[in-house]
């Protein structure tokens, strides 16, 4: 073992369980089975059915390695991390890690993280998500953002073979993730906006723009069973949701600047969809994009402009230069998004 990496110290592991045991146990076990010497799992049970808590809490009550707490009810992804996060930085501890419980980890994942985060003085450290039933494919390796405000995944559906070095990207999926605790006491963690997704691509972006560092890591690998928890609620509401979080996640993070240079894109971008879901019958993803802008900019605009105010006023901002040169061109990755949503059997953008 690296000294470096073991001088990282104490990680603590946060997983959280709802209605998936069996896929909870098989996450811990590979995580048990790490190299790295000093961790511990904070396994969360958020609320779930059949008493799968107390099952969990059973199973693991005489390894010292993973501490179970119960949640009475289901608190959501954001809200239950941000509960046990805020006690775990009353602790000396450098990294927190996220795991999400549809994973398995290599044994070098945490030391391979840890590594990255050192050498490169990063605060939001990316995975290399695999898909646990297609090794031979990416989940992603990190986010991007788009010009026209998007945060999405990096790496989607290409070979497991890419991506081979580190480089920097645009916050992480926090389903396998590692953060940095002065990061977190510095700019805040998780916004309590959100409840079950995009709270990871906000955050990351967050930690972009005050200017941390967000790095990909190649040889921290995790096989992800992929949505596993998210599919149990996804409907017209969820995505509707999804969509809101974008729109406040943009106008909350960046400066006036960036808003400006990006409008003509998003408008470019409201037609042509407009156009192509009008061609190709799919007259629900119309309904719930223009909805979203109602609400984003009718009955959300005061929430989301309170806490742009605040989040603005308290933190310093790189230049509107420095974040543009860091987004992605939209157009290019949008083609290859419609040709896989309606030319390769893909249905939804939930997808992304």
């Amino acid at each position: 073992m690296n000294t470096s990496i073991v001088q990282a110290g104490h990680v603590p592991i946060i997983v959280l369980n709802w209605n998936g045991i069996e896929d909870t146990i098989e996450c811990i076990d590979s995580v048990l089975k790490m190299g790295y010497p000093d961790f511990k799992v904070y396994l969360l049970d958020n609320g779930s059915d059949n008493n799968e808590g107390e099952k969990l809490s059973q199973k693991y009550a005489d390894e010292p390695l993973v501490t179970v707490r119960l949640f009475g009810e289901n608190l959501g992804f954001t809200h239950a991390h941000i509960r046990i996060v805020e006690e775990l930085q009353a602790f000396s501890i450098r990294y927190i890690a996220l795991l999400n419980n549809d994973t398995i980890v290599d044994r070098n994942w945490l030391s391979s993280l840890l590594k990255v985060a050192l050498a490169e003085h990063a605060s939001v450290i990316s995975s290399k998500l695999i898909y646990y039933y297609d090794r031979s494919k990416l989940d992603n390796v990190g986010h991007q953002m788009l010009t026209t405000g998007e945060v999405v995944p990096i790496g989607y559906a290409r070979s497991s073979e890419d991506y081979e070095t580190m480089q920097p990207n645009f916050g992480s999926c926090a389903g396998a993730t590692l953060y940095s605790v002065e990061m977190i006491k510095q700019i805040g963690f998780f916004d309590p906006y959100f409840s079950t997704g995009y709270e990871d691509a906000e955050f990351g972006a967050r930690a972009v723009v005050t200017g941390f560092k967000c790095v990909f890591a190649p040889e921290a690998l995790v096989y992800h069973k992929v949505s596993r928890s998210v599919t149990k609620v996804y409907n017209d509401a969820y995505e509707l949701m999804i969509r809101n979080a974008i729109w406040y996640t943009y106008l909350k993070l960046m400066p006036r600047g960036v808003l400006f240079i990006s409008a003509p894109f998003v408008l470019i971008k409201i037609v042509l969809l407009t156009l192509l879901n009008l061609i190709t019958g799919r007259s629900r993803e119309n309904r719930l994009m223009y909805k979203s802008l109602r609400e984003s900019f009718g009955s959300q605009w005061d929430r989301i402009k309170t806490s742009r105010d605040a989040f603005q006023k308290d933190h310093d901002l790189m230049s509107t230069l420095q974040i543009v040169r860091k987004q992605t061109f939209f157009l290019f990755f949008d083609l290859q998004r419609v040709w896989q949503i309606w030319f390769s059997r893909r249905t939804t953008l939930g997808d992304y």
